[in-house]
């Protein structure tokens, strides 16, 4: 730049300009990414471009982060050729990294083991980003359960330590009605009434108890149990 005692002159060189050629390995990187035939067919046909850098990127992290990687990395280096600008992929998956534990935190008593069997997970399983991702909303989905707040997650040399907040729901319901007439072939006081119970998770073992029972007269009476675990 070039200055007096008033006024500044800056002179900008943008020097040679360059062109992106390709991306390097693309076939490779293609193949890891898992691309349809028809993603492949679109790719071939409208060339190397950024935005098909950021979506094979964006590709291949996820299925790694699926697949027990969630510290994949996916660099790219510029090398300068005669035709112009070429990017080097540099792709490295990470140590592999396994669930070591899925600790409960819960003011209701919430057990460790019903957790794992309603959201299929347990320690020993392949991390997996998109499933821890979604634990969330498939606690709210159980109608006796509610989360507290978000997972966290902390990583150790033994794997990712799970923690859940999860709390119960009131979610057991109870209506009927009790009456008293005589029996017109007896004249005896018999019962009747219409009585449905719901009770889930009484037992904390992720079980269900249905009970219905009825009977508006005399001659006529219905009962209905289950138990779904």
């Amino acid at each position: 730049y070039l200055a007096d005692s008033d006024t500044l002159t800056t002179e900008l060189h943008y020097g040679e300009q360059y062109f992106f050629q390709d991306l390097a390995n693309l076939d490779s990187l293609i193949a890891m990414g898992r691309f349809t035939k028809k993603e492949k067919r679109n790719i071939k046909e409208n060339g190397f471009t950024p935005q098909l850098v950021s979506e094979i990127a964006e590709r291949l992290i996820s299925l790694q982060e699926q697949n027990g990687y969630p510290f994949a990395r996916l660099s790219f280096v510029p090398i300068n050729t005669e035709e112009g600008i070429s990017l080097q992929t540099y792709f490295d998956k990470g140590p592999r990294v396994y669930i070591d534990s899925l600790i409960i935190k819960s003011k209701s008593g919430i057990r460790a083991p019903l957790i794992e069997k309603l959201l299929q997970l347990s320690p020993g399983d392949i991390y997996n980003e998109k499933q821890l991702k979604d634990i969330t909303k498939q606690i709210n989905k159980v109608p006796y359960l509610q989360s507290a707040q978000s997972p966290q997650l902390v990583f150790s040399p033994k794997g990712a330590k799970v923690f859940l907040f999860v709390e119960k729901k009131a979610a057991n319901r109870f209506d009927g009605m009790i009456g008293f007439q005589p029996d017109p072939n007896t004249d005896a006081t018999i019962i009747t009434g219409d009585i449905n119970l719901d009770l889930q998770n009484t037992l904390q073992q992720g079980e269900r108890l249905r009970f219905q029972w009825r009977r508006l007269q005399a001659e006529v009476q219905e009962l209905d149990i289950g138990i779904n675990f």
